[in-house]
């Protein structure tokens, strides 16, 4: 499947790089879903359809663990360097460009630039990204309610609110269509040392995601729910 292969290309890494020092894996070429080397692609500066695309960003260099995967991600046309052509690979992620992603990830960004009405969402998003939020919310990635109910004690405007691990499992297992699955799971204690800082309604997308291979622990045993996810690392794989 396609977007799982895509999910465990985005949330591959150990962790973030602030929460937890680590030497860098040695990665393999990237493949692409049809068997294209990314490598190769990246090189020509195409994308596997051959429509131009920016693949080498200034600061990440080509020793830099997670190269690959970001260069196989830019291919793909998921992510994008900021205005100054600069990746930010040790950036946390907004929930709003989390959605952005998981949007292109579905292929259905066209079908998100093509809604132009006018849509007063209950919480604060960027104006890029209010399309991509609006078009989440219609395929059921998040719900306006549970996100008002999240947003009641931040200060932080919620579109650029650092994404948690635990909200991106929640993303992630509702892009794959795994949502009963995690409704089954929700009342299993994860096997986490942290378990009492999971929120009541992430179980059952954590349970999920390590079952589908997207997420471990850390090596202390904790999956650190609340902790933010880089442009570079997101959960763990």
């Amino acid at each position: 499947m396609k977007q799982l292969r895509m999910i465990r290309t985005m949330v591959i890494g150990a962790a973030a790089a602030s929460m937890l020092a680590a030497s860098a894996p040695a990665w393999g070429e990237a493949v692409l879903a049809d068997g294209t080397n990314g490598t190769a692609l990246a090189a020509t500066g195409q994308t596997a359809a051959g429509a131009a695309v920016r693949t080498n960003f200034p600061d990440v260099s080509s020793t830099h663990w997670a190269l690959q995967h970001i260069t196989k991600l830019a291919i793909e046309g998921i992510v994008e360097g900021d205005q100054l052509g600069q990746y930010n690979p040790e950036a946390s992620v907004s929930q709003q460009d989390v959605l952005i992603m998981a949007i292109r990830m579905m292929g259905a960004e066209a079908d998100a630039k093509a809604n132009t009405a006018t849509v007063k969402l209950p919480f604060d998003v960027s104006g890029y990204a209010q399309p991509y939020v609006v078009e989440a919310i219609s395929r059921g990635l998040i719900t306006t309610k549970e996100e008002i109910e999240a947003n009641a004690q931040s200060k932080t405007a919620w579109g650029s609110r650092p994404a948690t691990r635990e909200w991106v499992a929640k993303i992630m297992v509702r892009l794959l269509g795994k949502q009963a699955d995690a409704d089954a799971l929700a009342a299993n204690a994860p096997a986490f040392t942290d378990n009492g800082k999971i929120s009541a309604w992430a179980t059952g997308y954590i349970n999920e995601a390590v079952s589908l291979g997207l997420v471990q622990g850390f090596e202390d045993g904790s999956f650190q729910p609340q902790g933010s996810v880089t442009r570079a690392r997101w959960l763990r794989s």
